[in-house]
């Protein structure tokens, strides 16, 4: 039920962006969930210390919501963003794509599910931390396509 109520989260994502992405703009609303997926993950980093790194279920249920949603925004935008320069070979495109986001999440999330220790800090980081990467590679690359 749990997991359910995160992952519904998502899917609420999903219709609140198809009414967002055309008064707003793909890239701007990616950036806007990006840096609040972020902002979330480091400040709810920073209060997991006064729990002992295991927060109460509803607070963290709403980090993981919140996380979820932006997650949400993100996922279809970025592809869609990813695969503008590859339309005449969309189908290739998609593949490699969606391959290449599978490699470089398998060795991470090995990385932070390795380091569970009993509480959300190594989750918690992960977001917060691969979060600010993703800021970095998206600012790079924004930055070259203008």
């Amino acid at each position: 039920m749990y997991f359910a109520l995160a992952a519904a989260a998502v899917g609420v994502a999903s219709l609140v962006n198809a009414k967002l992405v055309m008064r707003l703009g793909i890239r701007r609303l990616t950036w806007a969930a990006l840096l609040a997926l972020t902002v979330a993950s480091f400040a709810f980093w920073a209060v997991l210390p006064t729990y002992a790194g295991a927060p109460p279920l509803a607070l963290f249920l709403s980090w993981q919501m919140a996380t979820f949603f932006c997650v949400g925004i993100m996922f279809g935008n970025l592809s869609a963003l990813s695969l503008e320069p590859l339309g005449h070979i969309a189908g290739l495109g998609a593949e490699f794509v969606g391959s290449l986001a599978t490699f470089i999440s398998l060795p991470l999330a090995w990385v932070i599910g390795d380091a569970f220790d009993g509480t959300v800090y190594p989750l918690t980081a992960g977001f917060a931390i691969l979060g600010l990467a993703a800021c970095g590679v998206v600012w790079v690359t924004e930055r070259k396509a203008n």
